[in-house]
């Protein structure tokens, strides 16, 4: 009997109250209402650029993460891995929402995937515009994508 792994988790989460809106075609569908076979395939796979929809009725929230983790699955070869992520996000307006993540990678000394995200609710629509300076994934990303829940034609 030996060890083969062993991690944990340590998160720390502030946010400002969410706010309330009028309008009741605005607010988000509840938890008990059914996803679409679109939203549920998005839940399985999240590329570097897929982010969770920015969610405009909560005004801030600032997040700290601590993750470690130790593998010896070979007795010879010790695998060791220890991170720290941070999240800060806040609406500038009602319909314009910034969001800036980042990790730092403690065993190498180094910041690892930093991103910069602006979006933008234009009532039937959302822009996203997401931003990695650095890194292996180098690069920007402008989407538009309709929001069908909001709109009535």
């Amino acid at each position: 009997m030996r060890l083969n792994s062993f991690g944990f988790s340590v998160s720390l989460n502030f946010s400002g109250d969410r706010l309330t809106s009028g309008d009741k075609s605005q607010q988000a569908s509840s938890p008990g209402a059914p996803a679409s076979a679109y939203q549920e395939a998005a839940k399985t796979y999240r590329g570097i650029y897929e982010t969770e929809e920015a969610d405009f009725s909560i005004p801030w929230n600032i997040s700290l993460n601590y993750n470690y983790s130790l593998s010896k699955y070979n007795p010879f070869s010790l695998t060791k891995y220890s991170n720290v992520s941070g999240n800060i996000n806040f609406n500038l307006t009602p319909t314009w929402k910034f969001i800036l993540s980042g990790n730092y990678d403690i065993d190498n000394k180094r910041f690892a995937a930093p991103q910069v995200a602006v979006s933008k609710d234009l009532h039937c629509w959302l822009m996203n515009f997401t931003w990695n300076p650095l890194g292996t994934y180098t690069g920007y990303r402008l989407r538009s994508e309709l929001k069908p829940r909001n709109c009535r034609i």
